[in-house]
């Protein structure tokens, strides 16, 4: 038989009785237990009538005594650290009120927002410059790359060429100061055998090249290459040729430019200065000295004949053949250009003592500069100047190559 709905009513009733009885602790660790917590709520009673509290769960009072008392008889009693203990877990098992009407849904304040936001902007900024950083070393290292890669290829050409037959008398030796300064831009006759000087693989890099020979009976011949990189336009071509053909004269006729060096004792600082009309001077471009001035030595040989020969040498020459490097312009008069040089490409106490040892105590010197892009010469139809450009000089460096002289 189907119990009716009142009945089914009072069943209920009486289930929810029964789970809310009250059952009394059974071993002693439940005693102990129940002790501390009865007397932590006896004291939080205590704490609300004062004023101390406001608010929390109501105390049984008469069942906490009695809990107090009956654990007493049994040999139980609260614990030094039983109201701690109690707050601990009043707190891990309570939730924060609400206040009337709001949602019982959780949320953030504005406040935390806004520090999450601003938490979030920090890393996003952080992020972006490590990438940022990321970006120009990568960009650095394909540079550096590239540097190498122009220096290789101008090298390798050069070494190909110069032992190939009859090429001694393509890279004459300055001998009796037959040709002056000592270094000077590879002949037209040998630099037309290296093609158009760009990277095959990066056509906006390139090179210009010198060489020191010093004698046409010598085996080597020491080279120089400056690597570029055109800032001007996206590439270098037939059209926008490498230097030194866009000056106008082929080498060895190109002009070399003089330079004054100077060096500071007290503060082992070093500076070169140009007249004011090498527009294309700039911090970063590489100075090649071709001659630094000093006295050439004679040498007196007597041949098979007995004929007596007197010839110029320049091996004492200590600044000849080395690469400096502008650094910043210095503040000078309206008639020359003066730069510090960078530390690693400037020179030394030593190297100042030995050039003035050598009779060049006044700092002039022959230079070869490339430096700045040219812009296009509309009255020339060329891209020969004036030099308003960046620097085009990225790398720089020197090596021996021995020369065919089969057919001298």
């Amino acid at each position: 038989m189907k119990p009716s709905p009142k009945e089914l009513t009072a069943k209920k009733r009486r289930a929810r009785s029964d789970a809310k009885k009250i059952v009394d602790p059974q071993t002693d660790a439940d005693w102990m237990d129940a002790v501390d917590m009865a007397h932590a709520a006896l004291s939080l009673d205590a704490a609300r009538q004062f004023g101390l509290v406001a608010g929390g769960p109501m105390v049984n009072v008469e069942r906490c005594v009695w809990i107090v008392e009956k654990g007493k008889a049994m040999g139980f009693v609260p614990r030094a650290d039983a109201i701690e203990r109690f707050i601990v877990q009043l707190r891990a098992t309570s939730r924060p009120s609400r206040l009337p009407g709001k949602s019982s849904r959780d949320g953030f304040t504005f406040i935390e927002v806004l520090f999450a936001v601003i938490i979030l902007g920090i890393g996003l900024v952080m992020l972006a410059g490590m990438f940022s950083t990321g970006m120009i070393g990568t960009g650095a290292v394909m540079t550096d790359s590239r540097i190498n890669e122009v220096l290789a290829d101008a090298h390798d050409t050069i070494d190909t060429q110069a032992a190939s037959l009859g090429t001694s008398a393509l890279l004459p030796g300055q001998v009796n100061s037959k040709f002056m300064p000592i270094v000077i831009p590879l002949p037209p006759s040998f630099a037309s055998r290296l093609g158009d000087q760009v990277l095959p693989s990066d056509n906006r890099y390139g090179y210009t090249a010198f060489y020191r020979r010093d004698s046409i009976n010598n085996a080597f011949a020491q080279i120089f290459v400056i690597a570029l990189r055109n800032e001007n336009f996206p590439l270098y071509s037939k059209a926008i040729p490498i230097p030194p053909s866009l000056y106008g004269a082929p080498p060895p006729a190109m002009p070399s430019i003089a330079g004054t060096l100077a060096f500071d004792q007290k503060s082992g600082t070093s500076t070169i200065a140009f007249a004011s009309t090498v527009s294309n001077a700039a911090q970063g471009a590489f100075v090649l000295i071709a001659d630094d001035g000093t006295n050439p030595q004679t040498e007196t040989w007597t041949d098979d004949k007995g004929v007596i020969h007197t010839s110029i040498i320049y091996n004492n020459a200590p600044m000849t053949g080395r690469f400096l490097r502008l650094a910043s312009q210095l503040p000078t008069d309206n008639l020359h250009l003066s730069f510090s040089l960078e530390p690693g490409h400037d020179l030394t106490a030593s190297d100042w003592a030995s050039l003035n040892a050598d009779g060049n105590t006044s700092g002039v010197v022959l230079t070869w500069l490339i430096g700045r892009a040219p812009m296009p010469n509309a009255a020339m139809g060329d891209f020969s100047g004036p030099f308003g450009g960046a620097n085009q000089d990225v790398g720089a460096n020197s090596s021996f190559t021995a020369v065919n002289r089969a057919n001298n």
